[in-house]
């Protein structure tokens, strides 16, 4: 009988154990589990900021000035025209952007961690290698909006002094992680090491069709390496990375405003200006912003009609040779709103009509 009761017994720990086994194996959470190359392709999706600089950057230029009549006042719109502190942290601010940013980056860290332990004597495994190239350049492209719209610009006689912003290169672990800034200099070396990398391992193939605009392509990477050496002052290089992108048949990336634009109106427009068929858009990456819904010139501070006439002289001498008002192409196009602001939806109706479509202003 005892020799019954330990044998049940002996089968319940078992049971009990397996169980246990079987238990622990599983996931505490739904979290995804990244051990293939398609679902680091996946995860890169987010890599890319969704978070958007212009409407405050805008306000902060030479472009904007202050429409006293404006129906519309904005904490943020007026902090950035007066370069204060701003004391909004939403959607269409730097720390929105700034957060942005750095939860893209967070993304490209993850990628980038699933696939470095597998690279072997210098040789990323075949499947894996064009995501390695695209989060390498995901995570070159936000530190260098960060570095350069929170630090000193680029100059070779201070950089190695200048405050950075720090360089993130690793998934965090930790809840409240100590960051320490570089300089300016150290980051522009590690920006450029990951865009040189990253470049080498992009191909055509992995994104067909229009896809491939949705991500870093040859194309889009070569004009970021541009843009990169063009803040650094090696001139020679974005010559030689220009040279990648613009072919001896130059207009076939152009956007042709003289002829498929020309004639649009802006509802027409504007979606066509963002598609990835446009072999002009050469990255195309969603971002959320309230920056065109309110362009047309509701915000107090941005650009003033007397400015638009000065920036787009075009106007002026259209009036100087012609002794006469603009004729707009929409018969329901207004200069201004009731309020006295521009009319900017009317200005994008015209748009190409005013700055391009007559042969005086190109003679001018």
């Amino acid at each position: 009988m005892n020799m019954h009761y330990k044998t049940l017994g002996l089968l319940t720990s078992l049971i009990c154990l397996v169980g246990c086994n079987d238990f622990l194996e599983q996931s505490p959470d739904d979290r995804a589990i990244i051990d293939e190359a398609e679902k680091v392709g996946e995860l890169l999706v987010l890599a890319y900021p969704t978070a958007n600089h212009q409407a405050f950057c805008y306000a902060m230029s030479d472009n904007a000035t202050d429409k006293v009549s404006s129906r519309r006042k904005d904490d943020s719109n007026k902090n950035a025209y007066y370069w204060e502190d701003f004391t909004l942290t939403n959607q269409d601010t730097p720390d929105h952007f700034w957060n942005g940013c750095y939860s893209a980056i967070k993304q490209a860290n993850h990628a980038l961690a699933v696939i470095e332990p597998l690279i072997k004597n210098g040789i990323v495994p075949e499947e894996y290698a064009p995501f390695y190239g695209e989060a390498l350049l995901c995570r070159a492209y936000s530190h260098f909006m960060l570095v350069n719209l929170w630090s000193p610009q680029y100059n070779p006689s201070t950089a190695d002094t200048d405050l950075g912003i720090p360089y993130v290169v690793e998934p965090e672990t930790v809840v409240l992680k100590d960051y320490k800034r570089g300089t300016v200099a150290e980051v522009y070396n590690k920006i450029e090491q990951d865009i040189l990398t990253g470049i080498k391992y992009l191909d055509e193939y992995t994104y067909s069709g229009n896809k491939m605009r949705l991500h870093w392509n040859n194309k889009a990477a070569s004009t970021f390496a541009a843009r990169f050496y063009s803040m650094k002052g090696d001139f020679q290089k974005v010559l030689d990375y220009t040279n990648q992108v613009i072919t001896d048949e130059p207009t076939s990336i152009l956007r042709q405003l003289n002829t498929t634009y020309k004639n649009m109106n802006i509802t027409d427009a504007v979606p066509l200006w963002t598609r990835s068929t446009q072999s002009c858009n050469l990255l195309v990456t969603p971002q959320y912003s309230n920056w065109f819904s309110n362009l047309y010139g509701n915000y107090q501070y941005g650009m003033s009609f007397p400015l638009y006439d000065y920036v787009f002289k075009g106007r002026i001498q259209y009036r100087e040779v012609h002794k006469e008002p603009f004729v707009a192409v929409k018969e329901n196009w207004q200069d201004v709103n009731d309020d006295g602001t521009p009319d900017y939806l009317g200005y994008l109706d015209t748009w190409y009509w005013d700055a391009y479509g007559s042969s005086d202003l190109h003679q001018n």
